[in-house]
């Protein structure tokens, strides 16, 4: 979500997206509506025409009537206008919190939170914790616990995420790989919705480890449902030198390890990458 200290709506915008210029006004939220269809992956180079503010990144959503969320380059901010940040809130969603909440619970889990391992397995019950803890910006386990009250998406019957209790829950979005798979994928999908805001990093093939980050969820999916889900905890450009956190699943008893030592049908799975970028009610 592009998320704006103060509104910023109506600033006209001239970008160039894979060659060609576009005009149009950001909205309260820093979107942009272009009447031109756009798609995902799309360069962006510009300059927002108030205090001479050049965004760079690439599109990551595109929606209906072709509004479009453009976010920063890796390691870059959009720009100020006056004291108006117009980028991404780094602080939504703290990757290196939901890693080291990974790090501290894969092998025991969090006695605070349900088990579900007698339950068809733990993982997907385990990455929504860590999700959580990214929310939080705590590696706390009674921190995060308390926390899940503050983070609850329940706009909608059918894709929602959240818990209270272990009878009290999102079902199957918190604990069941698939579902948090497709709560993941349309959240990513369709920018504007409430809860928990997903850029989508990675759509299917093997694994593409240069792109992860910490914090980062992995859903591997075969024959189009996911069956699995991990949590990036050390990031590297190789697969031996990523590394990913899970509890148990179809990949056995919890573990932390670089993906090149998953078995060979999962690192021929579809992976599916998801990175939360912040939480909105």
């Amino acid at each position: 979500m592009v998320h704006n200290h103060e509104p910023i709506g109506g600033a006209l915008v001239q970008i160039m997206i894979d060659g060609a210029v576009h005009e149009a006004l950001t909205d309260l939220n820093g979107y942009f509506a272009f009447s031109t269809q756009l798609k995902p992956g799309a360069e962006v180079q510009g300059e927002v025409e108030f205090e001479g503010i050049k965004p760079a990144g690439f599109i990551t959503h595109v929606g209906e009537s072709a509004v479009v969320k453009v976010e920063p380059a890796a390691g870059e901010k959009m720009g100020i206008i006056g004291q108006r940040q117009f980028a991404l809130d780094a602080d939504d969603y703290a990757g290196d919190s939901a890693a080291d909440y990974a790090e501290n619970y894969w092998r025991n889990g969090n006695g605070n939170f349900t088990d579900f391992s007698s339950y068809g397995g733990d993982c997907t019950n385990f990455a929504s914790q860590a999700i959580l803890a990214g929310l939080a910006d705590s590696s706390n386990g009674w921190t995060v616990y308390s926390a899940r009250r503050d983070y609850q998406d329940d706009g909608y019957s059918g894709n929602d995420w959240w818990y209270s209790s272990s009878r009290n829950r999102a079902m199957p979005e918190w604990a069941g790989a698939d579902g948090l798979y497709t709560y993941l994928k349309t959240q990513g999908n369709n920018p504007r919705y409430s809860g928990l805001q997903v850029q989508i990093v990675q759509r299917g093939g093997g694994p593409d480890p240069s792109e992860y980050e910490e914090g980062d969820i992995i859903s591997l999916v075969r024959n189009g449902d996911a069956y699995h889900s991990m949590v990036v905890v050390n990031e590297g450009w190789w697969q031996w030198s990523t590394k990913v956190a899970y509890r148990n699943s179809d990949e056995g008893s919890p573990a932390r390890k670089a993906i090149s030592r998953l078995s060979r049908d999962a690192r021929q799975d579809d992976w599916w990458v998801f990175r939360p970028t912040g939480f909105e009610d």
